[in-house]
């Protein structure tokens, strides 16, 4: 048996930090959704077509789903080419399009909004070049305060919070709360940081700061430093548990939510979290727990599963290999 419960001296000064800003005195969201479009489709009253990359996704793929007839599938394809590898199209970079009003497989305008802010715009009724635009990012902090009335995952998407949160706050708290056994009293705080374009497009991923659950006469405190440091769990106060992120450094290629089936092609609920990294770096359980299957699986290929308690498993799938000596399942 593996028990990975491991104890530290608080970061008090990001507590301290945190609460000062007034994560716990929030009511109300600070978000404000806005369907303003960057000034270069202000000019054209046509509604504009929206996607999101998911994995699998190709441009010319995206493009013919949507009805865009061949030749206007290749040019857009080789005027991006030439100021952007579409090999490397990542998920959670966002397309976007308008096509003619006569003919919807002729493109009037393309946008591609890749994940560091930059648009590529291309213009259809001009000689075809792609226009690079640089976006300037601007970091934006949010918090939300709310009821736990429904399940997790489903009250962060009603205040549009990352729903990848729900996978980091159930790990970590599975030990203390089981998020399938609620009251709907629970109080749950959060502050995170995310990097938005002036239009209000999220960009990249965002990070979670500070999260808070009142549960009777408990109050656990999840603070979050850098994406280097560890998570530290509270206790009415005291550390009970530092967890580490599962890859430190690692990109996230995808996230926890619906997305599209890279094979079927439908869309389906992807209830993990992808991270893409060198072959052999260190993948680390994210809350205490126990091993409980350690081998190959059918699809998954190397695999750990970690048994939280409270109903919680996490999976680490699609390992290159385990460590040395380091395993013991527990029967």
């Amino acid at each position: 048996m593996l028990e990975l419960l491991s104890y530290g001296k608080p970061n008090l000064m990001i507590l301290q930090a945190l609460l000062t800003a007034g994560a716990i005195a929030v009511t109300t969201s600070s978000h404000a959704e806005t369907t303003v479009e960057p000034s270069h489709f202000a000019e054209t009253a046509a509604p504009m077509s929206r996607h999101e990359v998911v994995p699998g996704d190709t441009l010319d793929a995206i493009l013919a789903r949507s009805g865009i007839g061949a030749p206007f599938r290749t040019e857009a394809a080789l005027a991006i080419s030439d100021v952007f590898d579409l090999s490397a199209l990542t998920p959670g970079e966002i397309l976007r399009w308008n096509v003619s009003s006569d003919d919807p497989s002729q493109l009037e305008h393309l946008s591609l909004l890749t994940r560091n802010g930059t648009d590529i715009v291309l213009d259809f009724s001009k000689p075809l070049e792609a226009s690079v635009i640089e976006a300037k990012i601007r970091p934006r902090d949010r918090r939300e305060t709310f009821i736990l009335d429904n399940s997790l995952f489903e009250m962060l998407a009603s205040r549009d919070a990352p729903e990848s949160f729900a996978v980091d706050l159930a790990a970590l708290l599975a030990s203390h709360i089981d998020f399938r056994n609620l009251e709907g009293t629970e109080r749950m705080a959060l502050m995170w940081s995310e990097n938005t374009l002036p239009d209000g497009t999220v960009v990249g991923e965002p990070q979670l700061a500070y999260a808070r659950v009142e549960k009777d006469t408990d109050t656990f405190e999840v603070v979050a430093g850098s994406v280097e440091q560890p998570f530290i769990l509270f206790r009415n106060g005291e550390v009970i548990q530092q967890s580490a992120r599962p890859v430190a450094g690692a990109r996230l290629s995808s996230v926890f939510g619906k997305r599209r089936h890279p094979v079927l092609g439908t869309q389906r609920m992807h209830t993990g979290v992808d991270y893409a990294a060198r072959t052999g770096t260190p993948v680390s359980v994210t809350g205490a727990g126990t091993v409980v299957f350690a081998g190959t699986m059918r699809g998954y290929g190397r695999t750990i599963d970690v048994d939280h308690g409270g109903g919680v498993l996490t999976r680490y799938a699609h390992l290159s290999r385990f460590a040395q000596g380091s395993l013991r399942v527990s029967s």
